[in-house]
C-alpha cells in the first residue's frame, strides 16, 4: 500500500506486517504497540486496514481501532459497524463503540435491533444494556416479546433491562 507520504507508507507496511502476525485477543500486551507507537497518524492507517479484503487483516485492524480514544476511530467504527458484511468486523467495531459510549451508537443498535438480521439482536441487547439509556426498555422488551421461543434472545434481555433498571 502507499500512504500520502512516505511516512504513511511505513505505517502502512508496519500495521500490514503487525496486524497479520498474531491474533487481537491472544494474551500478548505488546499486540500492535508498534503501529500505536504513531499515535494519531496510525489512525487513517487503520481505518483503512479496517476496511481491507484480507479478512484477518480487517478483523485485528478494527480489533485495534475499537481501543483507540479518537473520535475520528470512533466515526470509523460506527460507518464499519452499519456497513460491513463481516459479523466479526460489525461485532468488534460494536464493541469498540458500546465500551467508549460513542454518540450515536444507541441508535445503530436500536436500528439494528429493530434490522432484519437475527444474529446480532442478542448482541444488539447487550449493547443496549450496557450503554444504560432507558429509551431502550420498550424496544427491548417488544425484541423478547416476539422472540419467545428464542432462549439466547430472553437470556440477553434479563441483563439488560436489569442494568438499565439500575441506571
Amino acid at each position: 500500500r502507499k500512504g500520502r507520504d512516505t511516512r504513511e507508507s511505513m505505517i502502512f507496511h508496519l500495521a500490514t506486517e503487525e496486524l497479520t502476525s498474531a491474533y487481537a485477543y491472544e494474551l500478548n500486551p505488546y499486540f500492535a504497540q508498534r503501529t500505536l507507537s504513531f499515535g494519531r497518524a496510525a489512525v487513517p492507517v487503520l481505518i483503512e486496514l479496517s476496511r481491507d479484503c484480507h479478512s484477518f487483516l480487517a478483523r485485528n485492524a478494527t480489533a485495534v481501532l475499537a481501543n483507540v480514544p479518537d473520535s475520528e476511530a470512533g466515526e470509523a467504527l460506527l460507518k464499519l459497524a452499519k456497513e460491513t458484511k463481516d459479523n466479526v468486523v460489525r461485532n468488534r467495531a460494536g464493541g469498540g463503540l458500546i465500551r467508549r459510549r460513542f454518540p450515536g451508537t444507541a441508535e445503530y443498535l436500536l436500528g439494528a435491533l429493530r434490522g432484519g438480521d437475527p444474529h446480532f439482536r442478542c448482541y444488539a441487547i447487550y449493547g443496549l444494556g450496557m450503554l444504560g439509556d432507558r429509551s431502550a426498555v420498550m424496544p427491548i422488551l417488544e425484541a423478547a416479546k416476539s422472540a419467545l421461543n428464542d432462549a439466547d434472545v430472553l437470556w440477553a434481555a434479563i441483563p439488560a433491562l436489569g442494568r438499565l433498571r439500575d441506571n
